[in-house]
């Protein structure tokens, strides 16, 4: 399994941003962080009320931008969960990209093509589905 990796950076107000660095590189943009947006690519097999988790927002829109803020969730197995602010988890979204969709983007979640994951907000309990556990280290 490949790690992705983003830096996380504390907000004032105690929520936590994600910037994604590949995104920023992949379309030329200036640091970008992750965002819960709905209907942003065109799903296979999403679940109904699934937004799609990209970088998307800017660093000069993040303190306005509610869906770009996540709450760090700490689970009872030592993992954690990252909350958005429409309740819902972040989790890996399971055959959710046709695998024509994450070959042709190069996309980080499906380097080879040959996978057609994502990052997703669907996940109601984490605790009880894996897709919503993370694990968070410390970059090298």
């Amino acid at each position: 399994m490949e790690t992705i990796k983003w830096h996380i950076f504390v907000l004032p107000n105690g929520k936590v941003a994600l910037l994604d660095h590949w995104y920023s590189t992949m379309y030329g943009m200036k640091d970008t962080y992750l965002q819960r947006v709905h209907d942003y690519y065109p799903a296979v097999n999403k679940p109904t009320k699934a937004d799609w988790v990209v970088g998307y927002c800017s660093e000069a829109d993040l303190a306005k931008t509610p869906s770009a803020q996540w709450t760090v969730v700490g689970l009872n197995n030592g993992k954690v969960a990252l909350q958005a602010d429409n309740g819902l988890y972040m989790g890996s979204c399971v055959g959710c990209l046709g695998t024509s969709l994450a070959h042709r983007n190069n996309d980080p979640y499906q380097r080879d093509g040959s996978n057609s994951n994502h990052a997703a907000v669907y996940v109601i309990d984490p605790l009880s589905d894996v897709n919503g556990q993370l694990s968070i280290g410390v970059a090298r």
